[in-house]
C-alpha cells in the first residue's frame, strides 16, 4: 500500500512538473514499478476469486448439510410418532405405583438413553419410589444398573 501511494506521488509530481525533474531512468524504474504493482493487484484479485468461490462452496455445502440435519429430524420425529411404546400422557405425569400380582420384587434394568424420569413413566413407578427403593440421591442412573421398583 505504501508503494502504491508513493508511486501515485511521484507519478503525480511528474504529471504536474511536465516531467522536467525526472530522468529516463528514474522514468523506466517507475514503469516497471507500476508493472510490478499492476501484477501484484492482479494476482490479488485472482486469488480473491478463487477465495470467493472456495467460501460459496462452503456455504452450499453448508446448506446441504443443513437441509440433511432438518431431513432427519423430520424422520426421527415421523418414527417417534409412530412408536408403539409412546406414552399415553404428556411427559411429567407418572401413573400411580401399580403393585406387582405376585407380590415379589420387580426390577428394571437401565440402558443407552434411559433417564429417572422415562423409567418412572414407562414402568408406572413414580421417581420418588424408585429413588427411595434404590438409594438415589439425584437424577443420574447408570447403563445396566438394576433398579428396584417394588
Amino acid at each position: 500500500m505504501a508503494r502504491t501511494i508513493r508511486l501515485v506521488l511521484v507519478i503525480g509530481l511528474v504529471a504536474f512538473s511536465g516531467g522536467c525533474f525526472v530522468s529516463e531512468q528514474d522514468y523506466q524504474k517507475l514503469a516497471a514499478e507500476r508493472e510490478d504493482l499492476l501484477r501484484e493487484l492482479t494476482e490479488a484479485k485472482e486469488e480473491n476469486t478463487i477465495l470467493n468461490q472456495s467460501i460459496l462452496e462452503i456455504y452450499k455445502e453448508r446448506d446441504s448439510l443443513l437441509k440433511q440435519v432438518e431431513d432427519c429430524r423430520g424422520k426421527l420425529k415421523d418414527r417417534l410418532a409412530e412408536r408403539p411404546d409412546k406414552p399415553d400422557k404428556p411427559a411429567g405425569q407418572t401413573q400411580p405405583d401399580k403393585p406387582h400380582p405376585t407380590g415379589a420384587a420387580r426390577y428394571y434394568e437401565v440402558k443407552p438413553g434411559d433417564t429417572l424420569s422415562a423409567i418412572a413413566q414407562q414402568t408406572g413407578v413414580s421417581i420418588q419410589t424408585i429413588r427411595s427403593l434404590n438409594t438415589i440421591n439425584g437424577d443420574i442412573v447408570w447403563i445396566g444398573q438394576k433398579l428396584r421398583l417394588e
